[in-house]
């Protein structure tokens, strides 16, 4: 090799445990496919659970129905992907497999119609944390897990089956009742679904900025 990556960087200035964490995190391979014949056995097996468990957690928040593929109807597919998620000690605090549909294949018209979300403007979010510190408030972070299944989906979109996830009639689809990952309009519904919740709870949205809601 004629210019080696190593004369250029070098991990000599990084403490033994950030040595540790960045061994750990580039030696870790996460699949980019799904295997359709089971668990297999090994490290692998390990994706099967997250898989299996964001499926139980769809189908408890009654993301879709099993239905027939109506005639005339277009279903879009679907992929899993794979992420680990590590400690801050490099450890693998735990394996997370989501499922997103193509929606690069959705039909504007038909599938979706306004995609357009809000997204938090930076200036708001400084004002805020100077205001935070000149008050000396607590700061809290929420995470809220499968969000964007959350949000109602109001467009007639049907999903093939998820993969590794097969059923006795070929033609059954996944007719979609929540938004997922991957539908254009899923932010949108998202954010909407956020309003009503946070509006419900008695927080005022801010008209000078539409994603800074206020409690008194």
């Amino acid at each position: 090799m004629r210019f080696p990556i190593s004369n250029f960087v070098s991990y000599n200035k990084f403490s033994s445990n950030h040595c540790y964490f960045l061994a750990n995190i580039t030696s870790n391979v996460e699949p980019r496919t799904c295997l359709q014949r089971g668990c297999p056995r090994g490290s692998l097996a390990s994706w099967c659970v997250a898989m299996q468990s964001e499926i139980a957690a769809l189908e408890k928040n009654k993301t879709w129905d099993i239905v027939q593929l109506p005639p005339g109807k277009r279903a879009i597919g679907c992929q899993w992907i794979f992420k680990t998620m590590f400690k801050s000690d490099g450890a693998i605090e735990r394996h997370k497999a989501r499922l997103a549909v193509l929606g690069n294949h959705q039909t504007e018209g038909e599938g979706y119609t306004d995609t357009f979300a809000q997204v938090a403007k930076i200036l708001s979010v400084r004002t805020f944390l100077l205001v935070a510190i000149a008050k000396n408030w607590e700061v809290h972070q929420l995470d809220v897990n499968n969000s964007f299944s959350h949000g109602d989906l109001h467009e007639e979109v049907y999903m093939k089956l998820p993969p590794g996830f097969t059923s006795s009639s070929p033609t059954q689809v996944c007719r979609l009742r929540k938004s997922l990952y991957g539908l254009l309009q899923s932010p949108r519904n998202w954010f909407a679904k956020l309003i009503s919740a946070l509006c419900t709870y008695g927080f005022t949205q801010s008209h000078a900025d539409h994603t800074l809601f206020t409690f008194r």
